[in-house]
């Protein structure tokens, strides 16, 4: 990093994150200055008051459209830096938000030395995804080229993938709480927007797209 110092806003609504993200700065990044926000409108708040070179941000929060409040933090601090840090998988998002300028993502099963390289990685003006540093060029690539599974939605996608790991209707209605009929109209849904008739027809995507 060319600085030693970097005003650095921590957003994520679980308290054990933000004490465990502060711990990580104090021993590695002891210059720079934490803000922390469990909801968006404090992350508004925060950025209202202060400029940031960096936000590590939870797209998770409940009742928020990420997408849209993303926009929104990047037309109120245009220059920041937004790090995805997220428990769902990089494959959900990183299509849907790379045209936004998000310079990477971060699974919360990273160990310390991935989050380290992350923070590092982005705070130097590049780009981090896949647990690796990526080359803008990449990026543009990947952009481009057209994923079919971006039709789907947050929750579709999900269950798409417990489709294809082999689990039945029973079983993902009880893991999100949904109701038999919801779940076979989840798969109505998402046999029409893939295209596809058949679970190997879907694996099949899953795999070409994802894998």
């Amino acid at each position: 990093m060319t600085r030693d110092s970097y005003n650095i806003l921590i957003a994520d609504d679980h308290f054990i994150v933000q004490g465990g993200m502060q711990l990580l700065f104090a021993r590695n990044f002891p210059k720079c200055v934490l803000f922390f926000a469990s909801n968006y409108p404090e992350i508004t708040q925060h950025l209202k008051e202060n400029k940031f070179d960096l936000i590590v941000l939870d797209i998770d929060f409940e009742g928020n459209n990420s997408l849209s409040f993303i926009k929104s933090i990047l037309d109120t601090q245009p220059d920041v830096k937004v790090l995805i840090y997220s428990g769902m998988e990089e494959q959900i998002f990183s299509s849907k938000f790379l045209p936004l300028k998000i310079k990477g993502f971060l699974s919360k099963n990273s160990d310390e030395e991935v989050i380290i390289k992350a923070i590092t990685t982005v705070l130097e003006g590049k780009y981090f995804f896949g647990n690796k540093v990526v080359e803008k060029e990449e990026l543009c690539e990947d952009i481009l080229e057209e994923n079919p599974l971006d039709t789907l939605s947050k929750r579709e996608f999900e269950v798409m993938v417990c489709y294809v790991k082999g689990y039945g209707n029973l079983e993902i209605a009880n893991m999100f709480n949904l109701g038999h009929t919801t779940v076979s109209t989840y798969k109505k849904r998402i046999f029409e927007k893939l295209s596809v008739t058949s679970l190997p027809e879907l694996i099949k995507i899953y795999e070409e797209y994802v894998i």
